[in-house]
């Protein structure tokens, strides 16, 4: 691995994160934490304003911020707005589901508001 001043060190294994920022546009709004990104439950709803939404880069619960987790969260927002407009029972909708992760040789199972387990395969 090389850092911006030149030095080097050895690595088995780097995991790169990008720079994650949120949009400008969000900085400052009640919605939004103090860097920027939209504050949510596990529900992805805002929590003072449950008519929000807000899932993947834009969340700032999504971290890691990866492709993979924001599908899922769209998922999450999904059922919920079709729980809000009476297509989707509260039972379905709330359903407690897991978030199967891999990364490489890795793969990982987020259970929400409960832990992370990575195994390796």
């Amino acid at each position: 691995m090389e850092f911006r001043d030149g030095r080097k060190i050895d690595a088995e294994m780097s995991i790169v994160f990008p720079n994650w920022k949120p949009h400008d546009f969000l900085k400052g709004l009640p919605i939004s934490d103090e860097v920027g990104f939209v504050i949510t439950d596990m529900k992805m709803r805002n929590p003072d304003h449950p008519e929000i939404f807000a899932c993947g880069n834009a969340a700032a619960i999504t971290v890691p911020k990866l492709g993979a987790i924001g599908h899922q969260e769209c998922e999450i927002v999904g059922k919920q707005i079709a729980k809000d407009v009476g297509k989707l029972s509260a039972e379905k909708a709330d359903a407690r589901g897991c978030l199967h992760l891999r990364y490489g040789r890795w793969q990982g199972l987020l259970h929400p508001l409960e832990f992370v387990v990575w195994v390796r395969r």
